[in-house]
């Protein structure tokens, strides 16, 4: 176990071996203390929730318009596991707890194939794994309420070289490539492009600046209203460094870029009432020989995970193995 986003605790699991849950509940007293019942409730739960407003307008007997906006909320939740049960105290009489300690263990297997733990921006989309322990009381707002959320984590995916072939405007061949498909929050990913001589003359293609960017891309549903967002969840530039390029000459230039962590990103997700996709974007403004400045876009499909365990193949890729691999595309 290690720690997730905000202090909490974070599962891990492999492909043929799941994370679990285990822990203890733990209620202690040095004297006799008000309460009945001590119930503890575990639950893995997706939920989506945004706004919406809309405008109507309503002409007045006198020849005025009047106008108005009405906001609508929507919502859904997803319940994947929900357990309760009872912790086994002892009474002195009806509303008394007897002096003592009182331990109850939990275990949880957190199945692989459901979401990963997430943190709404705006609210929009998150799912948490949480337990929570309630000592009843007579008076309900007298209850005692204590709550720990833990980070799971998602599907185990597989770890390849990816890589991304094109010709830009049919005349200059190139490659970019990323360590893998699937990344992982706060990761340090290197982007190489490689560039090869134009088909026409052999003329060089020139950069005259570059942005790498992740987008994440939101479809949310609530009964039978959804809604679609996209915004951009890391903004690197990169316009200083560029090689200066030789006539006829291939070249190439690896960038090692840190992608960002809960709760700015939130991880591939197909939840039933919400999705959560990403894209890794190289966009370039090159120049090719002397010619005028255009735009070159790449754009890589990419998978985010929680972070994995420490030593895990994910986190800490090699750098020279990886440029080894790339070298002989």
């Amino acid at each position: 176990m290690g720690t997730g986003p905000n202090d909490t605790p974070h599962l891990f699991g492999a492909p043929n071996q799941p994370a679990v849950l285990s822990g203890s509940v733990l209620f202690e007293n040095n004297y006799e203390a008000k309460g009945n019942d001590i119930s503890i409730k575990y639950a893995a739960v997706a939920s989506v929730y945004w706004n919406t407003e809309s405008s109507s307008s309503t002409t007045n007997s006198d020849g005025t318009t009047s106008s108005s906006t009405t906001s609508h909320s929507h919502r859904d939740q997803k319940v994947y596991d929900e357990r309760a049960f009872m912790m086994t105290i002892a009474h002195t009489k009806p509303g008394k707890i007897s002096p003592g300690k009182y331990c109850t263990a939990i275990n949880f297997t957190i199945d692989p194939s459901w979401p990963s733990s997430s943190i709404g921006v705006r609210r929009d989309c998150w799912m948490t794994y949480k337990v929570v322990a309630t000592l009843h009381r007579k008076c309900p707002s007298r209850n005692v309420v204590r709550e720990s959320t833990i980070w799971a984590p998602g599907p185990n995916l597989p770890i390849s070289l990816n890589r991304f072939n094109g010709t830009f405007d049919k005349v200059v061949p190139y490659i970019c490539a990323i360590p893998s498909e699937a990344l992982h929050f706060a990761q340090k990913v290197p982007v190489t492009f490689k560039a090869f001589p134009t088909l026409v003359y052999g003329e060089p293609m020139t950069v005259l600046s570059a942005t790498v960017k992740l987008k994440q891309y939101t479809y949310l549903k609530a009964g039978i209203e959804t809604r679609r967002d996209s915004r951009d969840v890391m903004n690197i530039a990169m316009n200083d460094g560029w090689p200066v390029p030789i006539p006829e000459q291939p070249w190439q230039r690896t960038m090692v870029v840190t992608l960002p962590t809960a709760p700015i990103l939130t991880p591939t997700t197909h939840a039933e009432c919400y999705i959560v996709t990403h894209k890794l974007k190289l966009i370039m403004q090159i120049m090719i020989g002397r010619g005028s400045k255009q735009e070159l876009r790449i754009e890589m499909p990419v998978k985010i995970t929680p972070p994995r365990p420490p030593g895990d193949l994910i986190p800490s890729f090699d750098l020279s193995r990886y440029l080894s691999c790339v070298n002989s595309l």
